[in-house]
Protein backbone atom coordinates (compact mmCIF):
# COMPACT_ATOMS: atom_id res chain seq x y z
CA UNK A 1 0.00 0.00 0.00
CA UNK A 2 1.08 3.54 -0.57
CA UNK A 3 2.26 5.77 2.21
CA UNK A 4 -0.77 8.01 1.68
CA UNK A 5 -3.26 5.24 2.50
CA UNK A 6 -1.44 4.32 5.68
CA UNK A 7 -1.68 7.81 7.19
CA UNK A 8 -4.16 8.30 9.97
CA UNK A 9 -6.72 11.12 10.05
CA UNK A 10 -4.39 13.47 11.92
CA UNK A 11 -2.04 13.49 8.91
CA UNK A 12 -4.85 14.34 6.49
CA UNK A 13 -5.50 17.77 7.96
CA UNK A 14 -5.97 20.77 5.70
CA UNK A 15 -2.76 21.92 4.05
CA UNK A 16 -0.91 18.63 4.50
CA UNK A 17 -0.54 18.11 0.76
CA UNK A 18 0.99 21.56 0.24
CA UNK A 19 3.37 20.97 3.15
CA UNK A 20 4.56 17.71 1.58
CA UNK A 21 4.92 19.35 -1.83
CA UNK A 22 7.00 22.23 -0.49
CA UNK A 23 9.22 19.88 1.52
CA UNK A 24 10.23 18.13 -1.72
CA UNK A 25 10.48 21.19 -3.97
CA UNK A 26 13.67 22.86 -5.05
CA UNK A 27 13.74 26.67 -5.13
CA UNK A 28 11.65 27.81 -8.08
CA UNK A 29 9.84 30.80 -9.56
CA UNK A 30 6.16 30.97 -8.65
CA UNK A 31 3.24 33.35 -9.01
CA UNK A 32 0.72 33.31 -6.19
CA UNK A 33 0.15 31.54 -2.90
CA UNK A 34 -3.48 31.36 -1.78
CA UNK A 35 -3.52 31.84 1.98
CA UNK A 36 -6.89 31.30 3.65
CA UNK A 37 -8.58 32.29 0.39
CA UNK A 38 -6.51 35.43 -0.20
CA UNK A 39 -4.03 35.75 -3.07
CA UNK A 40 -0.49 36.53 -1.87
CA UNK A 41 1.81 37.37 -4.81
CA UNK A 42 5.23 35.76 -4.52
CA UNK A 43 8.16 35.73 -6.91
CA UNK A 44 9.85 32.52 -5.83
CA UNK A 45 9.84 29.67 -3.36
CA UNK A 46 13.07 29.54 -1.36
CA UNK A 47 12.80 26.59 1.03
CA UNK A 48 10.78 24.95 3.78
CA UNK A 49 12.08 24.17 7.24
CA UNK A 50 10.74 20.91 8.71
CA UNK A 51 12.02 21.94 12.14
CA UNK A 52 9.86 25.05 12.30
CA UNK A 53 7.18 23.92 9.86
CA UNK A 54 7.50 27.18 7.91
CA UNK A 55 7.92 27.87 4.19
CA UNK A 56 9.98 30.76 2.85
CA UNK A 57 9.14 32.72 -0.29
CA UNK A 58 10.43 35.99 -1.78
CA UNK A 59 8.54 38.77 -3.51
CA UNK A 60 9.75 40.61 -6.61
CA UNK A 61 11.62 43.15 -4.45
CA UNK A 62 13.57 40.39 -2.69
CA UNK A 63 11.64 40.60 0.59
CA UNK A 64 11.24 37.33 2.47
CA UNK A 65 7.69 36.08 3.07
CA UNK A 66 7.30 33.39 5.75
CA UNK A 67 4.12 31.27 5.63
CA UNK A 68 2.78 28.31 7.59
CA UNK A 69 2.13 25.70 4.82
CA UNK A 70 -0.88 24.33 6.70
CA UNK A 71 -2.68 27.62 5.99
CA UNK A 72 -1.99 27.51 2.22
CA UNK A 73 -5.07 26.67 0.14
CA UNK A 74 -3.24 26.49 -3.18
CA UNK A 75 -0.28 27.60 -5.27
CA UNK A 76 -0.10 29.05 -8.77
CA UNK A 77 3.14 28.49 -10.62
CA UNK A 78 2.31 31.11 -13.28
CA UNK A 79 4.04 34.46 -12.87
CA UNK A 80 1.78 36.95 -11.06
CA UNK A 81 1.78 39.34 -14.06
CA UNK A 82 0.34 36.60 -16.33
CA UNK A 83 -2.44 35.92 -13.82
CA UNK A 84 -3.35 39.61 -13.66
CA UNK A 85 -3.49 39.83 -17.47
CA UNK A 86 -5.83 36.82 -17.63
CA UNK A 87 -8.18 38.41 -15.08
CA UNK A 88 -8.38 41.62 -17.14
CA UNK A 89 -9.51 39.74 -20.30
Amino acid sequence: MSDYCERDDRDRKRGRGVDDLLARMAPTQMGTVFLNGLAVPVFSFSNSNPGTGLAYFTDDAGNVIVIDPERIDGISFAPAEAEEEEEEE
